[in-house]
């Protein structure tokens, strides 16, 4: 029998947690001498619930990678069996083989070739055998092994896409029951039409327009009847990153040295206040995106909001608020 630590299956997952992509890492040079992954066939197999009552197969023998339909959260146990290739030959009963395009299970010692004429003695296995596989792999002399992987997907069963300024797209999966939409900003101040908008049973995309009250924090709370409310933080800053790169233009693109001795005095004093506004915002964006990032990577996938989240959400609000009092006039006095 195989080095069975040396097969070797990895995971991750993608396109938002709707699929993991399953790889075989083996390493055949040093796997079981004289055998390469030609010479074997790879059944794929995996569950929710450990294999006690939910079981799903892939048996193609894939070798770019399999793909299974996810959804989140769950936890998948994912199992791989490798088997050899069927050649002519004593099989001793209970054994296992690939031979075109197909797993067969031996109910007998048999020498005769899996497949038409071979009677009842290899039984043609599909996705719905795995307690074959998992019973008989590794048990018949000839068998190879198989390996466990476990993938813990903890994901959002919603994804917010930016399509523009102040514009954005939310996916979520269809569902049978309708959903209300509600924004406010992040201290609960309503968002005038957007107060518990109805989403049509059957939908899977909802359009989100926030032009009206423009840069800031808001906070979208999606409900839907038997499921926990689920909030998502909207981070919108396009007129605070317009305005800093139309300053840094300005100051870059500027024909004038600020340095010299005949100046004009008036374009001297736009530039000194066009750099002053420049600064602070830096200033203001350094802490900014550093709040940004703590919250969004310490709360991926988390739909609710707790104390602690929420002072994270107030400090960036608080932020944005000071920067729009820049923004507003942007290097331009009264």
């Amino acid at each position: 029998m195989a080095f069975l630590e040396s097969f070797v299956l990895s995971s991750s997952n993608e396109n938002n947690c709707t699929n993991i992509v399953v790889y075989d890492q083996t390493d055949y040079s040093t796997w079981v001498p004289g055998v390469l992954r030609s010479d074997c066939g790879i059944a794929l197999f995996w569950s929710t619930d450990g294999f006690v009552s939910d079981s799903n197969g892939e048996l193609s023998n894939s070798g770019d990678g399999w793909n299974i339909l996810s959804e989140s959260p769950n936890t998948y146990t994912i199992k791989g069996y490798i088997v050899p290739i069927w050649s002519a030959g004593a099989y001793l009963i209970n054994s296992i083989v690939f031979h075109e395009n197909y797993f067969y299970h031996a109910t007998a010692g048999t020498s005769t070739e899996p497949g038409t004429g071979s009677g009842a003695v290899w039984t043609l296995l599909d996705e719905d055998d795995y307690s074959t596989f998992n019973t008989y792999v590794g048990a018949g002399s000839i068998d190879y092994g198989y390996t466990t992987i476990i993938e813990d997907l903890t994901c959002s069963k919603y994804t917010l896409s930016k399509t523009t300024c102040y514009e954005y797209e939310l996916s979520f999966a269809a569902s049978a029951v309708t959903k209300t939409i509600t924004i406010t900003k992040y201290d609960g101040t309503a968002i005038d039409g957007w107060s518990n908008i109805s989403i049509t049973a059957g939908e899977t995309t909802a359009n989100i327009d926030i032009a009206t009250w423009g840069d800031g924090v808001y906070i979208m709370t999606i409900e839907e009847a038997g499921e926990d409310d689920y909030n998502i933080v909207i981070y919108e800053l396009c007129t605070v990153l317009a305005c800093g790169t139309s300053l840094l233009d300005n100051l870059f693109q500027a024909d004038v040295d600020p340095c010299c001795d005949d100046c004009d005095d008036d374009i001297t004093e736009t530039m000194w206040k066009q750099r002053h506004d420049l600064n602070s915002m830096i200033y203001y964006l350094g802490y900014l995106f550093a709040y940004i990032n703590v919250e969004s990577i310490t709360y991926i996938g988390y739909g609710d909001v707790g104390t602690t989240r929420q002072g994270y959400i107030n400090r960036i609000g608080d932020y944005i608020d000071k920067l729009l009092v820049i923004t507003d006039r942007c290097g331009e006095c009264d």
